[in-house]
């Protein structure tokens, strides 16, 4: 995903090695998952953003944009949640490893990350930003 681009709800990233899934759903909720196969799928990451559709008053457009300045921002008709980060040239991807990394292009920095290489957190939820 590059600066300017968008993802509605719902949809999302898949990683080159098929193993990860980042889901913007339609409630609102921005997730990590590991699939597994015949397993299903199971969560990693979560922005926890959800909302009911009774909160919401049905299924507003909810959307994921790389602004033009590299913060990552999920809005719901206003912004609910961003990763609050600066840069002049940024990408976010989603890494056979199960991270998802917000790159500075021009120097290579990780302006913003999971923290969930390895398919696991390393961090909790209230602390991802």
């Amino acid at each position: 995903m590059h600066m300017y681009d968008v993802i509605t709800a719902p949809g999302g990233l898949i990683s080159l090695n098929g193993c990860f899934e980042l889901s913007l759903q339609k409630d609102a909720n921005l997730v990590l998952y590991r699939r597994g196969g015949g397993r299903g799928r199971s969560v990693v990451w979560a922005s926890h953003t959800d909302l009911t559709r009774q909160q919401a008053g049905g299924w507003p457009m909810s959307w994921l944009n790389l602004q033009d300045d590299c913060n990552l921002v999920l809005y719901v008709e206003r912004p609910l949640w961003e990763t609050n980060t600066r840069g002049d040239n940024c990408s976010l991807s989603l890494l056979d490893d199960g991270n998802v990394v917000l790159l500075d292009v021009n120097n290579g920095k990780i302006l913003w990350q999971t923290h969930t290489a390895g398919g696991v957190s390393t961090r909790a939820w209230w602390d991802l930003g």
